[in-house]
């Protein structure tokens, strides 16, 4: 019997462990906003801003940490939680380091006048990035952009105008970092989800023995005699013909 009340234990705590676990939702908000805030500020950084060049090297480490934030809050969350945890990280990363980005870019500052040799690492780091895109990565100054936009047109060349280098790297920049952050969110599915508990379902009922059974209820005589009664057969047809005859017989020999 003890055994048998602690399985009946264990039994219900794992089916409130299940529930809890059912009704706990995981909350996103708080994994990709700290993890999209730190993204924005190590992508549009000076000098942490050429961690870009290197595949969007900021977004895969935000979207793992943005998975292991989430991990913390629910442990059995799935593949399609991380790459959203992991979109919606780079999403906010993008934009702030965009704001950064462009903010210096119009206040004329910029790592290439700082430290002109930065130039060439760049170039060195962003091998994989086409010549004209070489400027979305990271800002020059927009003195700098003007200079060679008027240079450019001098010469009767092509030219790319200040105002779309802007542009060009927005559309550079919100691809590149939430495209590795996703991917950075679904390694940290990979590496810190567990899978969630499966469903046990309780083993059948075993019957009682003998002794513990409840004995039946005793039939009252009265209501035995009332079954009898009406179990008895009643007289066959051809025994009612038979004596019809006797009768008859007996009546012409008187």
């Amino acid at each position: 019997m003890a055994e048998n009340l602690e399985a009946k234990v264990e039994e219900n705590q794992e089916q409130t462990e299940e529930k809890k676990a059912k009704k706990k939702k995981p909350n996103f908000s708080k994994p990709f906003i700290i993890c999209g805030i730190l993204l924005g500020f190590f992508a549009g950084a000076p000098f942490m801003n050429l961690g870009n060049y290197i595949f969007g090297l900021w977004g895969w480490i935000f979207g793992i940490l943005a998975a292991w934030f989430l991990s913390k809050e629910y442990k059995y969350f799935q593949v399609a939680h991380g790459g959203m945890v992991g979109f919606f990280t780079g999403l906010i990363g993008s934009g702030i380091a965009m704001g950064i980005d462009i903010g210096l870019c119009l206040a004329n500052i910029s790592i290439y006048k700082l430290v002109p040799a930065l130039a060439k690492v760049g170039n060195i780091m962003g091998f994989w990035i086409p010549e004209r895109f070489s400027n979305a990565v990271v800002l020059p100054a927009w003195n700098d952009l003007q200079h060679v936009y008027r240079v450019a047109i001098a010469e009767g060349g092509n030219a790319v105008s200040p105002t779309m280098t802007l542009t060009g790297h927005a559309f550079f920049m919100v691809p590149l970092l939430s495209g590795t952050a996703i991917l950075g969110g679904i390694i940290g599915w990979k590496l810190f989800a567990k899978e969630a508990p499966k469903k046990q379902f309780a083993s059948p009922r075993r019957r009682r023995p003998a002794e513990d059974q409840k004995p039946k209820p005793e039939v009252a005589p009265d209501k035995v005699e009332t079954t009898q009664d009406s179990n008895t057969e009643a007289p066959s047809g051809e025994e009612n013909s038979a004596e019809e005859q006797n009768t008859d017989s007996n009546k012409q020999d008187e």
